[in-house]
């Protein structure tokens, strides 16, 4: 899945994010175990936020995320993340394997406000992105899981997206991490529980 954004510039970053570890059971056919039937494997999945280290592999995720930039862009705009200077996002966390390979990402701020949103402080997935051959194995949603977190823990309590029109997976994505869709430049909200 992936999805786009304006990319417009936010408030500085700050706080810290714990690395999260989850493990999903899958199937042959890539998707969750449907039953005890089918052959399974677990695959720990562990969602951290990016370091200098990462700076090659959070550029190869964003290129392919947003190709319309170039990759001297992309490049020059991680490096004023890693020098504080960057106003957006605010957190990038990163999907790795039990290899260390990373597979995902997912680009955060806060924003003031976010369509169909009511707060004046909404967590904001600005960019999220898994490479294609991990798709639909839970990558997606635990990189969102730990997304929603890190809002909470930033005293949010709506979390919100976008994608284009046209990204129908993107859209169903976010459908089935439990997004409700608010506009028709397909705008997302979701609460956030406790």
């Amino acid at each position: 899945m992936s999805k786009g954004s304006n990319r417009s510039k936010r408030t500085p970053r700050s706080g810290s994010i714990s690395p999260n570890v989850y493990s999903a059971k899958h199937g042959k056919s890539g998707g969750l175990a449907a039953s005890e039937h089918e052959t399974a494997t677990l695959v720990t999945i562990t969602i951290r936020p990016a370091t200098r280290r990462d700076a090659a592999a959070w550029l190869r995720l964003r290129y392919a995320l947003w190709p319309d930039a170039s990759e001297s862009e992309h490049r020059a705009e991680i490096a004023r993340f890693f020098a504080g200077q960057a106003r957006e996002p605010l957190a990038v966390l990163l999907a790795e394997d039990g290899a260390g390979a990373v597979l995902g990402l997912a680009e955060l701020s806060i924003r003031a406000g976010a369509e169909g949103c009511t707060s004046d402080r909404v967590a904001y997935l600005e960019g999220w992105f898994v490479v294609p051959e991990a798709r639909r194995r839970g990558v997606g949603r635990a990189l969102v899981a730990a997304a929603e977190q890190w809002g909470r823990d930033r005293g949010c309590t709506e979390f919100g997206s976008d994608t284009q029109p046209d990204n129908l997976v993107s859209a169903a994505a976010h459908r089935a991490l439990g997004f409700s869709e608010v506009g028709s430049v397909r705008c997302f909200r979701k609460a956030l529980q406790g």
